[in-house]
């Protein structure tokens, strides 16, 4: 069942919202339908993914939020993955060159790029906030029906004959199902290195930040999992880096990440 996320989830997009400036899409003329949910095989689901290790914890629900201002792919992208790459969402591939590493395995915080299609008139990006198998990932990004929304927890599921995610389908949140249209891709682009998570002016979000939230969650925190990092997040992380012989800075940098696995 599709679920909403909080008041407070829908205050934070609409105040991202308004920091975004409204760049070029893909999905503006998406006209989606619903498709069946094709189950992974069990060969597909022992394979491991090369770059991170799977996530083996339980699927967490498709979601969506409306924001005040429509939000487009590009944008969204720019500023969850913290990279420079402007333009089009198709030419993000050529554009990454030489700039960002670029491959065909995704890991937590890489950038999806797909194709410019008839339907996909300026491609999309999506960035990678969770790997599943060798085969599933789970996404997030802007504007993929056409309504402006950021899209959570969005299930991308590679088609392609060789395992090379060349070819995807992606889920229909609304229809609660795997969209039965297939997108090609270009792969997937790669920040340079791990950011270092803190609380700062304006707040860092977005899937490395949930997912230090969650590893948190996991180590006994109790703390609000949004992908915003702030004042709650900082002070269990403090409180973890304490308890497990770190600096005690309340800032996820290459130690602590990988304490927590991150």
């Amino acid at each position: 069942m599709l679920r909403f996320r909080s008041f407070g989830d829908r205050a934070a997009a609409a105040l991202l919202a308004t920091a975004l400036l409204i760049g070029a899409c893909a999905s503006s003329q998406h006209t989606e339908d619903g498709g069946t949910v094709a189950r992974t095989t069990a060969s597909e689901s022992q394979k491991l993914a090369v770059d991170p290790t799977p996530d083996t914890g339980p699927r967490p629900a498709a979601q969506f939020v409306a924001a005040s201002t429509r939000l487009e792919c590009v944008p969204y992208a720019r500023k969850v993955a913290d990279v420079s790459i402007r333009g089009n969402a198709w030419t993000w591939w050529r554009s990454a060159e030489g700039r960002y590493r670029r491959g065909g395995r995704p890991a937590l915080g890489s950038i999806l790029v797909l194709k410019r299609t008839s339907r996909l008139r300026n491609g999309h990006v999506a960035v990678v906030s969770r790997v599943l198998n060798n085969r599933e990932i789970l996404v997030e990004h802007a504007n993929w029906l056409n309504r402006g929304r950021i899209y959570y927890n969005t299930l991308v599921r590679d088609v392609s004959s060789n395992n090379n995610w060349s070819a995807v389908r992606v889920w229909y949140t609304p229809g609660n199902t795997l969209g039965k249209r297939t997108y090609p891709t270009y792969g997937f682009i790669h920040p340079h290195q791990a950011r270092a998570l803190r609380q700062r002016q304006p707040r860092m979000q977005g899937p490395d930040v949930r997912a230090l939230q969650e590893m948190l969650v996991n180590n006994g925190f109790v703390i609000v999992v949004d992908g915003i990092f702030g004042p709650g997040t900082r002070d269990a992380l403090a409180l973890y880096q304490g308890r497990n012989g770190l600096t005690q800075d309340g800032i996820a940098g290459p130690s602590t990440r990988a304490s927590l696995g991150i």
